[in-house]
């Protein structure tokens, strides 16, 4: 039904049937989605989403599944801007500063990497976070050193009645793990486009600081394993959630094939065949005993999508 509607009205992509969207996501676990779709272009996308508000229909941004837990029931309609809006580029520069042009499917990693080689200052502290420039800009991404946020000069959104904009510094509210818009008639959007203000320096040294970033996480976080980075927000910035998972004797917690890190308490890992609910129910012991514990409720940083 929904395949005959898009084409009908002219969409560009691809539409996938009954998609494991779980095996998708980096906890390589979870449910289907009735349909996948991959728009590749702008005019697409503003279809699908017109198409969807108009049947009132909900779905959900994928992105590089880096953030997301899919339960077993699954979805029923999945967006990915991971084919279609793609790649970066330099939109201007100054003596000291370089604009970088961001698409929202681009790999994260890829430009940290790329700004690091090229002495592009601004996205170190981000360095090894897994997932999409568009879902790390709407999340908020960062660590202690500084978060995504901390580069937009603006975005380009299209919100829910289908109306692209683009807005600047000022109209974006940032807060911890999001971001918010100010204009008041813009309530759910989706980002499809960044601008990043990065400041010039050398090379040799933001590459030296990359390296070093890198291999004190490698130290830290179970990377080589299946995990959608840190599980819960942290409560305050003088306690981290993986602190008091940790002081509650969590570390090792197994619940079928998840696991609670030993490396680092709030990260729970896909051990061995994990379902979704091993990995839920995993996170509600974690949440009652840290609660018991210290008074403290834990909020998952990782979205927990299903019908």
């Amino acid at each position: 039904m929904i395949e005959t509607i898009l084409k009908k009205e002219g969409f560009q992509g691809n539409i996938l049937k009954d998609s494991p969207i779980g095996e998708k996501t980096a906890f390589k676990t979870g449910g289907n989605a009735d349909y996948f779709i991959e728009p590749l272009n702008e005019k697409s996308l503003k279809i699908f989403v017109d198409i969807m508000r108009k049947n009132k229909k909900t779905f959900f941004v994928i992105g590089a599944g880096t953030n997301i837990l899919i339960k077993k029931t699954g979805v029923e309609y999945a967006l990915s801007l991971k084919k279609g809006f793609n790649g970066f580029h330099i939109e201007r520069e100054t003596d000291s500063e370089i604009y970088l042009k961001v698409k929202a499917g681009t790999n994260l990693s890829k430009l940290c990497w790329f700004c690091a080689k090229k002495g592009y200052k601004g996205l170190n502290p981000l360095i090894g976070i897994p997932g999409l420039a568009g879902g790390s800009a709407f999340m908020n991404a960062g660590t202690d050193l500084g978060t995504f946020s901390d580069v937009i000069e603006n975005i380009s959104v299209i919100d829910d009645k289908g109306i692209f904009h683009k807005l600047d510094k000022k109209d974006i509210e940032p807060f911890y793990r999001g971001i918010g818009i100010k204009k008041k008639e813009i309530k759910n959007f989706i980002i499809i486009e960044i601008l990043l203000r990065l400041e010039k320096s050398e090379a040799a040294l933001i590459y030296k600081e990359a390296k070093a970033l890198i291999s004190e996480r490698k130290k830290n976080q179970p990377l080589k394993t299946f995990n959608c980075g840190c599980f819960f927000k942290n409560p305050k910035p003088e306690m981290p959630a993986g602190m008091l998972i940790d002081k509650a004797g969590l570390k090792g917690k197994k619940v079928g094939g998840a696991m609670v890190s030993t490396k680092h308490a709030n990260f729970i890992t896909n051990e061995k065949d994990a379902s979704a609910e091993d990995i839920i129910n995993l996170k509600e012991i974690i949440q009652l005993e840290v609660r018991k514990k210290f008074s403290v409720n834990l909020e998952p940083e990782v979205k927990i999508v299903g019908r």
